[in-house]
């Protein structure tokens, strides 16, 4: 349920066009629906849900999100909007902090832009991070790395 209403935000609000467009809008209703269970549900149950999607990515030749061309990159659309993006936005969080989070995805829903695409989604998180520095280690790890899987799994789990 949380994750439908995630789509109010995602699909409905801001409507993406490009190439990350389903992975946006799928993954980050996702996340929300992570976020739900940790504060209104309970963090085991949170926990074990994050256990379960880097369980299931163990094997998935995830494709970085910087590659991503079209949607057929995704390999499995499954696999990768609903456990690898969120996974991959939920080691953004621990990055940057929960309320530079929510900052992000209300700069994503408010930013009004042509594509929703790669760019998109950095201009957008450079705009709330506001450090060269930490955007760097971001992209690297999470956005550009043939590891972003390992690197995300490492930092959720410490």
């Amino acid at each position: 349920m949380a994750h439908e209403l995630g789509h109010y935000y995602f699909g409905t609000l801001k409507v993406f066009n490009a190439e990350l467009g389903d992975m946006m809008s799928e993954g980050f209703a996702e996340y929300l629906s992570l976020q739900v269970a940790r504060e209104l549900v309970s963090d085991s149950i949170y926990k074990k849900k994050i256990a379960d999607k880097i369980k299931a990515l163990k094997d998935f030749p995830a494709v970085a999100m910087a590659d991503v061309k079209s949607k057929t990159d995704y390999m499995d659309r499954e696999l990768y909007v609903y456990y690898y993006a969120p996974l991959i936005f939920t080691a953004i969080e621990k990055e940057i902090g929960l309320p530079k989070m929510w900052q992000w995805i209300k700069t994503i829903i408010e930013t009004k832009t042509a594509f929703t695409n790669y760019s998109f989604l950095l201009q957008t998180l450079s705009a709330v991070v506001q450090d060269d520095n930490k955007m760097e280690l971001i992209k690297s790890k999470y956005l550009s790395s043939r590891k972003t899987v390992e690197n995300a799994a490492a930092v959720i789990q410490q």
